[in-house]
């Protein structure tokens, strides 16, 4: 949170949204009594089916949450633990629109995006990655189609294999997204779907750049405040990778809004 104190942990498999203060370490439950359910209320009296994502607004006052058992996106404020869906159907097949007439199936990373007024949703079980406006609770199609597979191209003209996580860079031109045992990225102004680093082969972990590195099943990534490192949890390889990135400005031959996996 804003405090740089507060951590929010989305206890997947105890169904709840756990905070974590850094200066005691002392853990409380923010919602969710440990029951698979996706169910609106306050704090305790509130369920949560398998939270798997979790980010807060801006300003500190809200959580967002990926209910991925539920195929809902939900909406905690901080302050009261006050729990309520906000959108998503709760049937996992794939639907854009208002609120509960929007589909999702297995959501699971979420990131800000446009100074707080949208989140971004790696739709796992649809292979898109999706947006939320979280004032019109519109949901619609950033990039991805039916397709299971990887295929770079421009918004629902690109393919997505199974995206785990989703992060907007700290500009916010663009985000990056593990998908497979890739990281991919995506122009936020223009919509284009390209690789990051890794490629499709499922690898023992190799050190290199762009397409030379190898993960296996990376499932997170963030970056450093100044947008210069990038963080990949990979998972199967039981490692933390980090990926020097320099802002494209640095090199002019080089798109504005992506990043490339050397230093300046």
């Amino acid at each position: 949170l804003r405090d740089g104190v507060t951590v929010l942990v989305a206890d997947s498999l105890n169904h709840r949204v756990r905070s974590l203060n850094l200066l005691t370490a002392r853990v409380t439950t923010l919602s969710g009594d440990g029951t698979s359910a996706s169910v609106d209320g306050t704090g305790a009296a509130a369920q949560h089916n398998l939270p798997v994502g979790v980010v807060a607004s801006p300003d500190g006052e809200t959580a967002y949450v990926s209910d991925q058992g539920g195929h809902v996106i939900r909406k905690i404020v901080i302050a009261t633990g006050v729990v309520t869906t906000l959108a998503g159907s709760g049937t996992d097949t794939f639907a854009d629109g208002i609120g509960i007439l929007a589909s999702f199936k297995d959501p699971s990373g979420l990131s800000m995006a446009g100074n707080g007024e949208a989140l971004l949703i790696a739709d796992k079980g649809n292979s898109r990655i999706r947006t939320l406006n979280v004032s019109s609770a519109a949901v619609a199609t950033l990039a991805g189609d039916e397709m299971v597979a990887v295929g770079d191209g421009m918004g629902t003209a690109a393919s997505f294999s199974s995206p785990f996580s989703v992060r907007a860079s700290p500009d916010g031109l663009s985000a990056l997204v593990c998908d497979g045992h890739l990281t991919r990225s995506i122009d936020l102004k223009t919509l284009k779907v390209s690789a990051f680093a890794g490629d499709e082969t499922t690898g023992v972990v190799t050190d290199g750049s762009g397409s030379q590195a190898r993960f296996n099943a990376p499932s997170v990534v963030a970056f450093t405040p100044d947008g210069l490192t990038v963080f990949v949890s990979d998972s199967s390889n039981h490692r933390i990778m980090t990926i020097t990135a320099c802002p494209l400005k640095c090199n002019a031959t080089c798109t504005p809004g992506y990043y490339q996996t050397a230093p300046c």
